[in-house]
């Protein structure tokens, strides 16, 4: 039953990750389609064709999509290991799966916020007149950065917590402290010392042999 509740409870907190970094594609579609620059086409004769093919633009838009994916990544990141770092594996599933499907509404709202479609656009354009092109990304590679981030800030943060929390080795020092609990062991005194309980055992007689007398 505890088991149970507690594959519950993880997959409770995997969905909680990954709907609210998916949330969070909404305002990166907004934000992506606010800076990324117009990229400019011309229309000659029947076709449709960049006015610079050559140019930047096409860097920059998918540049500032890696920026603020690789940013929004580490916010999640942080906030994950803040509120919902004991849930271990359900946490950078939630965080892995959540950046890609929050990537990719971003991307198609910067699209649908973007100019209008070139089909639409290059029917009332005039020829050898360059006009803005729609909002595209051309390396999809960029759709992973968020996810890719986030899970491995998160990583690190764990684990650099777990190694905060282990308790320091000290080579050559003392031995650890038996700690003998009177109810499992009622034999034990608990105002003894745990350092000065010892363990006495005395090996089996074989049969034929005298048993050696303890010193006294």
């Amino acid at each position: 039953m505890v088991r149970v509740r507690r594959y519950r409870d993880d997959i409770r907190a995997g969905l909680i990750v990954l709907t609210a970094v998916l949330i969070l594609g909404i305002p990166a579609g907004f934000v992506w389609h606010s800076v990324s620059p117009e990229v400019a086409v011309v229309r000659r004769g029947t076709g449709v064709f960049y006015a610079d093919p050559e140019g930047s633009a096409f860097i920059a838009v998918d540049g500032w999509f890696a920026i603020i994916g690789a940013v929004a990544g580490a916010l999640c990141a942080f906030v994950a290991f803040a509120r919902f770092r004991r849930y271990g594996v359900a946490t950078v599933l939630g965080l892995s799966g959540g950046g890609v499907l929050a990537s990719v509404l971003a991307w198609q709202l910067g699209h649908l916020l973007g100019p209008e479609a070139l089909a639409d656009s290059a029917r009332t354009a005039t020829d050898g007149v360059p006009f803005a092109g729609p909002l595209e990304l051309r390396a999809h590679g960029v759709l992973l950065v968020w996810s890719l981030v986030s899970t491995t800030i998160f990583l690190a943060l764990t684990a650099g917590h777990e190694a905060e929390e282990q308790p320091e080795a000290h080579p050559g020092g003392p031995p650890a402290e038996r700690v003998i609990d009177p109810e499992m062991d009622p034999g034990a005194d608990p105002a003894v010392p745990a350092d000065s309980r010892r363990m006495s055992w005395t090996p089996p007689t074989p049969p034929g042999r005298w048993a050696p007398s303890e010193p006294e």
